[in-house]
């Protein structure tokens, strides 16, 4: 696969394993939990930095998760009996921005390194194109919808939000993609 800059990408869905099995969605993208989902993406991070090639990864959540910006503080921000009560988990992002609830949604994560994708305004720009052009391919009718959606996502070393979204089909466009990286500080 070859993504953003024209580099060699690995492209990573659910947990990685081929072998089909539990925990499968409908698309064949394996769930995991919240902190099977951070421990795989920081696994990604890690491995990136240690020379490996950008990734891609999408994936799934099982049980829903309410996911906790690196430091967002959390206490007092939710009633942890009625998400519990509904089947709602906690996690902690390696990544900054706000609370993000994970149910039900195809997420996904870019890991790489500033020379590939740049810095976040750019890195915007060409993960979001990519996305935009992938659906394309499949048959879907996506474009940007600058300024009417959110979205969350990172590359390494960076820390990404933006008003801008991915939509597919006609009416209000929202789009939410999440991610890790180490944080926009270190850039």
């Amino acid at each position: 696969m070859t993504g953003p800059g024209a580099v060699p990408w690995r492209l990573v869905v659910g947990d990685g394993a081929e072998d089909g099995g539990a925990g499968m969605g409908g698309d064949g993208v394996r769930a995991l939990d919240g902190p099977g989902n951070m421990a795989l993406d920081q696994a990604l991070l890690d491995g990136v930095k240690a020379g490996g090639a950008p990734v891609l990864r999408l994936y799934r959540w099982d049980p829903a998760t309410l996911s906790f910006g690196r430091n967002q503080p959390a206490r007092g921000l939710y009633d942890d009996d009625a998400a519990r009560a509904r089947g709602i988990a906690f996690v902690r992002r390696p990544t900054g921005g706000q609370a993000v609830l994970h149910d039900d949604e195809l997420t996904y994560a870019v890991v790489a390194p500033v020379g590939v994708v740049g810095r976040p305004r750019e890195a915007y720009g060409r993960i979001n194109g990519a996305l935009v052009e992938g659906l394309r391919e499949l048959g879907l009718g996506a474009s940007l919808a600058l300024g009417s959606g959110s979205g969350t996502g990172t590359g390494t070393g960076t820390g990404i939000g933006t008003r801008t979204g991915i939509g597919t089909g006609t009416g209000t466009r929202t789009g939410t993609g999440t991610g890790t990286g180490t944080g926009g500080r270190d850039w």
